[in-house]
């Protein structure tokens, strides 16, 4: 269930931000306000080049009118898959439109000057939603997905070698050291008879 809705997410993404040629299959844009829809007039390439653009941004300083934006997408000729619709949030105060994340929870975006002139056109008479009605107005926060550690040999607290490995190993080659001196001090010994 998980991959159709992350594979629609990411169809949506490209058509909403991908520049208009490469979007297809667009067949209808609803605005709605609190009481009815109204159709954005045009064919597919006229929604398609409202869609192109939108840099991140942040949500809008507090709760605002807004209208949802429904979108629908059919194939082309040639393409297979199933039509289907999604919806984001338009507030034209900030001009801004939030868009669903990948991960869940909503993202904001920039909308450019042509798609604020033809949403104010088609919103001319059409109530807004109620700003107490706007949701995703809290700023994403960062989702830890895998936290990953240093290879072992590079943790460390900074301080060095523990003092008793040290001591140990000096303790080591002091032991060592006399057992060679003692094994050439056997050898150039003379003999005793």
């Amino acid at each position: 269930m998980r991959t159709p809705l992350v594979l629609l997410l990411a169809l949506a993404g490209a058509l909403l931000f991908a520049p208009a040629a490469g979007a297809k299959g667009l067949s209808k844009m609803e605005v709605c306000g609190a009481s009815h829809c109204v159709a954005l007039p045009g064919d597919g390439d006229d929604l398609e080049a409202l869609l192109a653009g939108g840099s991140f941004a942040g949500p809008p300083e507090g709760p605002a009118p807004w209208y949802a934006v429904r979108t629908t997408v059919r194939p082309s000729r040639g393409e297979d898959f199933e039509p289907f619709s999604f919806r984001e949030a338009y507030v034209p105060s900030a001009g801004l439109l939030r868009v669903r994340a990948e991960g869940g929870g909503y993202e904001w975006r920039d909308v450019g000057a042509r798609y604020e002139a033809a949403m104010r056109k088609a919103t001319g008479g059409l109530d807004p939603r109620p700003a107490a009605r706007l949701r995703g107005l809290e700023p994403v926060k960062a989702q830890v997905q895998e936290v990953v550690l240093p290879p072992a040999d590079a943790q460390s607290d900074g301080g060095g070698t523990p003092w008793w490995i040290a001591v140990v190993a000096a303790a080591a080659g002091l032991i060592a050291a006399l057992a060679l001196y003692g094994r050439r001090r056997s050898r150039t010994a003379p003999a005793t008879s």
